[in-house]
């Protein structure tokens, strides 16, 4: 399953592709400087599909996003976040956007989200490869939890 967002002027802003098969979803935004309700509208589309099926991972590519997002960063740490944590997330995995002010943002984001629950993990990636094999080895850890 993918899906897509776009704003009023036609321009893709955000997909998110749901891979069942893996327990994952995979989250890319592009453009630049996206606004609070363009931010909110894409995490709800992912909040909604994380509670519907208990999908312990996510990939949030940010590798083709530039501007910042502090604009969110209080909604995405005290209401996004906490939500998707009761809805299964234990993984996320966010990948920088090579642009400077994008990266402080997303470290932010980090900063604030390390004690947010202790089966929770968010860590920050350059490539979107690493960040997929970090978010897959975590079904391994898993599956040998429960033999």
């Amino acid at each position: 399953m993918k899906k897509e967002l776009r704003n009023n002027s036609g321009f893709m802003y955000y997909t998110l592709e749901y891979k069942p098969e893996q327990e994952l979803i995979i989250s890319a935004w592009y453009g630049e400087d996206l606004s609070l309700k363009e931010i909110q509208e894409a995490c709800t589309l992912a909040l909604d599909l994380i509670q519907a099926h208990q999908i312990p991972l996510i990939l949030n590519d940010n590798s083709q996003l530039t501007g910042t997002w502090d604009n969110a960063n209080d909604w995405i740490n005290d209401y996004w976040m906490p939500e998707a944590i009761k809805g299964g997330l234990k993984r996320f995995a966010h990948v920088l956007s090579p642009e400077f002010y994008a990266q402080l943002s997303a470290e932010l984001m980090e900063d604030d989200n390390q004690s947010i629950a202790a089966d929770f993990e968010l860590v920050i990636f350059e490539e979107v490869q690493e960040a997929e094999n970090w978010l897959l080895s975590y079904q391994g850890k898993a599956a040998e939890k429960l033999s």
